[in-house]
């Protein structure tokens, strides 16, 4: 059998149900804990997942008494079932918001630091030239959002591909270059003076997003390009609020955050912004898609605003750079 006649044959069998199940075994690990979230019986969950791998002719799920993990083809196959049933769900909203006479739905995920430079400002201008489109918006890690758009759970995300492992499944434009500021809490001594480098800030105690991270490399190149040393035992965050938080609840801790989200927190008197240059440039922001995806009317109408909120935003940068 060719390879047409190999997708029209597993079309033919599989079913919504099929991919439900394959899904929530994922989840659960378990035959039991999936017939009772399922609301089948375990017969009937180990009959449908025998079906599955009849048609497509490998084991999906090694089975113990401890219960089922994905084999390397099962995750494969499980990432394809949730990019489809998320693709299903779409549609379901879709279609269900154009008989309410709207405009349809757009999921955006996006690091901490597009929020306030391109995505809030691109957001609020298309809610308004087009208000009948709903807009979920979700901030995450790069590595959180690629994960969510491969499996179909976001149309966009701005982030960075380079945190992937497999980039190439991802069409991506790219956007320009994030600004840092080293912050600390409102109440901190180190608003007071007495800071000029990172030198200075050696021996105090970090907040960083987790490893690997784009904020930790460029944290990394800098005290390298210094001569200085990797702050020891930080705490990890990848939650911007989370780290405002701990800022606030410990005046001894310092962190990284993009210079437009700092000015921000700042004006409301949540952070102090350090006077500590950061001559190292973050990797550019990168506007990123589900290569091969059609792409909603909705969808294309947000990646548009994206784009000449980015244009807006690099001029802006530019004036400021220059200004005196």
């Amino acid at each position: 059998m060719d390879t047409t006649e190999d997708i029209q044959a597993l079309v033919t069998k599989l079913r919504f149900r099929h991919l439900r199940v394959l899904i929530t075994l994922d989840e659960s690990g378990s035959m039991h804990r999936a017939a009772d979230l399922l609301c089948l019986t375990q017969p009937a969950v180990t009959k449908i997942l025998l079906e599955v791998e009849s048609a497509i002719g490998v084991q999906l799920f090694e089975r113990s008494a401890h219960g089922v993990v994905a084999t390397p083809s099962g995750r494969c196959v499980i990432r394809y079932a949730r990019v489809m049933s998320a693709e299903l769900a779409r549609m379901s909203a879709e279609v269900r918001a154009l008989e309410a006479g709207q405009g349809g739905t757009v999921s955006l995920g996006a690091v901490a630091g597009a929020f306030p430079t391109i995505a809030v400002r691109a957001v609020i201008n298309m809610q308004r030239n087009h208000p009948g489109i709903t807009v979920k918006l979700r901030e995450g890690t790069s590595a959180s959002l690629l994960a969510d758009l491969s499996e179909g759970l976001l149309d966009v995300a701005i982030c960075r591909t380079a945190v992937c492992a497999n980039p190439d499944i991802f069409d991506r434009v790219e956007f320009g270059a994030e600004r840092i500021a080293v912050v600390a809490g409102p109440d901190s001594p180190l608003s007071r003076g007495g800071v000029s480098s990172l030198a200075d800030l050696c021996t105090r105690r970090w907040v960083l997003y987790p490893n690997r991270m784009p904020a930790q490399r460029l944290l990394e190149r800098e005290l390298m390009e210094q001569g200085l040393e990797m702050p020891t035992h930080p705490i990890e965050a990848s939650s911007t609020f989370v780290t405002i938080l701990l800022l606030n609840a410990d005046p001894g801790l310092v962190s990284l955050v993009s210079r437009e989200t700092a000015e921000i927190f700042a004006a409301k008197r949540l952070v102090s912004i350090l006077p500590v240059t950061i001559r190292a440039r973050t990797e550019p922001y990168e506007l990123v898609t589900r290569r091969g995806s059609d792409l909603s009317p909705s969808a294309g109408l947000l990646i548009d605003a994206l784009k000449r909120s980015a244009r807006q935003q690099t001029r802006e940068a530019e004036v400021e750079d220059v200004a005196p």
